[in-house]
């Protein structure tokens, strides 16, 4: 609850900014408007992806320290998914193997005979 009042926090600052930009005295020419636009969205940018960010949205500084662990385990997991991926992928060419040899032995003998249960 508490991140999702900051980000309607940092929409609001956002649209105030573009606000007053907006309606800047006409004395500003068009490419100062323009050049004032742009560094105010890089600064938020830069500022949001800072400390600061991580705390108007809740991150602390452990859980930024638990982030890098949470990276590293997610990391492990997805190399032990890989690694079963690989091994199912060879388990399906095994399987075909197995139909194909099926299949040729069933083509060989059209007689309907030798599939009758002993």
């Amino acid at each position: 609850m508490r991140q999702v009042a900051a980000l309607v926090a940092i929409l609001a600052a956002m649209l105030a900014g573009i606000g007053i930009l907006f309606s800047a005295p006409a004395r500003l020419s068009e490419e100062v408007i323009v050049m004032l636009g742009v560094a105010f969205a890089a600064s938020l940018a830069v500022i949001l992806r800072g400390p600061l960010g991580k705390a108007l949205v809740g991150s602390s500084p452990e859980e930024i320290a638990s982030d890098k662990e949470w990276r590293a385990r997610i990391s492990g997991q997805m190399d032990e998914l890989l690694d079963e991926l690989r091994e199912v992928r060879q388990d399906n060419m095994d399987l075909q193997e197995r139909l194909d040899f099926a299949e040729r032995l069933l083509t060989q003998n059209p007689d309907p005979k030798h599939l009758e249960a002993p």
